[in-house]
């Protein structure tokens, strides 16, 4: 069989893409501080990049902008831990409560569907695990954080080094016409994810403020802790806006254990997910990913198996990047295709 084959050269795209797979999975533990790092790094860059547009502020170094943005980042990031132990604290007693808070509508459905259709759902209640649900997900909110220290040590050093960027692409591309195709091919992909992580910050915080102020009114305990967590959980496409629409609905349930309350902070943030998502997203970021809803979907259980929670948070640029990448080699021209939305790709850069 011919070395160059199709079918020799799919063996070996295979076994490529197994060994890759299973270098990401296995070196998790090391790999996703640094993508984590990498992530706080482009938000940082996109947040002093929107203070330096702005009239008064737009005077500022770029320096200032940078450590203006870090500092905002560390001071909602301390607030957040604060109230994800806080919240965890006092979820242990809650937790107990929520299935009960739950008979009794398992009860009115069994006078309204007879027995049969109220000891369905209350099975289904059971074998879902509500309480082990609710401590999963705090206990993932306080996870993400543990690891705060070696994020920020890395996100530090890329701060340091990115002054030194442009010596180094000149050491490692001495050819003018190679370099220049290469300052290309970077500055359309941190364009891209930067653009992406400004529209997802801007509509995260648009549903959190809104979502805080719905669960104030309900009078909801931890309102700054869920809206928190509705603002990281946004960052994950279709599932993190259903997750953010039932987590409060749950704490509401476990603290008036009450149909009615929980329905009204239900349909509340539900409305707001919607409209955000479906109305103001789309005319703010348009087609600037390009990516099918199927691939989205697929990153997002691809990532998620191979790195949890940060693997979905960063699925949606980490494929935009690979598609941005693969249009511009005539080889993966095709896969960036298949990757898009439309099938329209823009040209190659250079």
């Amino acid at each position: 069989m011919a070395a160059g084959s199709p079918l020799v050269r799919g063996f070996l795209i295979s076994g490529l893409l197994l060994f890759t797979g299973a270098v990401l999975y296995l070196g998790a533990p090391v790999i996703v501080p640094v993508v984590e790092a990498l992530v706080v790094w482009f938000v940082l860059n996109a947040m002093a990049s929107g203070l330096r547009r702005m009239p008064v502020l737009g005077r500022m170094p770029a320096w200032a902008a940078l450590l203006l943005s870090a500092i905002v980042v560390l001071v909602l990031g301390g607030l957040v831990v604060v109230a994800a132990v806080t919240t965890a604290a006092s979820l242990g007693p809650r937790a107990a409560a929520l299935q009960q808070a739950l008979d009794p509508a398992v009860s009115r459905l069994a006078s309204v569907y007879g027995s049969e259709a109220a000891a369905l759902i209350d099975g289904l209640l059971d074998g879902l695990g509500l309480e082990a649900v609710m401590r999963a997900v705090v206990a993932g909110m306080i996870g993400l954080v543990s690891h705060f220290s070696i994020v920020a040590i890395y996100v530090g050093f890329l701060l340091v080094d990115q002054a030194f960027f442009p010596q180094k692409l000149d050491a490692l591309f001495p050819d003018p016409a190679r370099r220049g195709r290469a300052r290309l091919v970077m500055a359309r992909v941190g364009e891209g994810i930067r653009t992406y992580l400004w529209i997802m910050t801007a509509v995260s915080t648009m549903t959190a403020g809104l979502s805080y102020l719905i669960l104030l009114a309900a009078g909801v305990e931890h309102a700054f802790f869920l809206a928190a967590t509705i603002f990281v959980l946004n960052y994950i496409p279709t599932i993190g806006s259903i997750i953010g629409t039932a987590l409060p609905a749950f704490f509401a349930l476990m603290q008036y254990q009450a149909v009615l309350p929980t329905l009204a902070v239900l349909a509340g943030i539900g409305v707001v997910q919607f409209v955000i998502g479906n109305i103001v997203l789309p005319r703010l970021a348009g087609s600037s990913l390009n990516l099918s809803l199927f691939v989205t979907v697929l990153s997002l259980f691809v990532f998620g198996a191979l790195w949890g929670v940060t693997g979905m948070f960063v699925a949606m640029p980490l494929t935009a990047m690979l598609a941005i990448l693969f249009r511009n080699f005539e080889p993966t021209r095709p896969i960036a295709i298949l990757l898009s939305r439309t099938g329209e790709i823009a040209p190659a850069e250079g």
